[in-house]
Formats: structure tokens, sequence, C-alpha cells
């Protein structure tokens, strides 16, 4: 008996710690493919003669980046409108 409260007790302490651990990895990976999203667009409206107020999407990107477009590990989506504007994940705690 002694054992299973034993073990019930490390579990309780370490369950709670393995969730926050995944979602601030989550995060960090999110806001890398945010980071590495933005450097494609940069990439992307220079070789294109894109100004600030030119419309962007992520597909354009795609050539800018190695592999296909990341998505956010978080369950998250990327948003990119304009070219001054910074892309976003729709997870708002997913920011750079």
């Amino acid at each position: 008996m002694v054992v299973a409260a034993f073990i019930a007790l490390m579990a309780v302490i370490a369950i709670p710690s393995f969730f926050r651990a995944r979602s601030v990895s989550q995060e960090k990976v999110c806001i890398n493919n945010i980071r590495q999203l933005e450097g494609a667009k940069d990439q992307w409206a220079l070789e294109n003669c894109k100004g600030d107020a030119d419309n962007v999407t992520l597909i354009w990107l795609d050539p800018y980046i190695k592999g296909p477009v990341p998505n956010c590990p978080g369950g998250g989506g990327y948003v990119a409108n304009l070219v001054i504007d910074p892309i976003t994940c729709t997870i708002l705690t997913h920011t750079l």
C-alpha cells in the first residue's frame, strides 16, 4: 500500500510538470517558426520588389523556406496579411 501511495504521489507531482513543459516547448517551436516565416517574407519582398502595403500569403513564401511551410505545434495557424505586418499565430500567447 505504501509503495502504491508513493507512486500515486509521484504521478500527481510529475504530470502537471510534464504538461507545462510540453506547452512551453510548443510555444518556443511556434516562435521559431514565426521567426523563420518572417525571414522568408522579407526575402520574398526584396526579390519581388514588394512594398510595405503589398499583400503576402504563406503559399508565396514556400520557395523561401527549407521544407514545407511549418505548422504551429500547439494547433494554431499562421496569419500573414501585409508585408509590413508581422506574421502572427492564432494562439495569442505565441508571439515574438
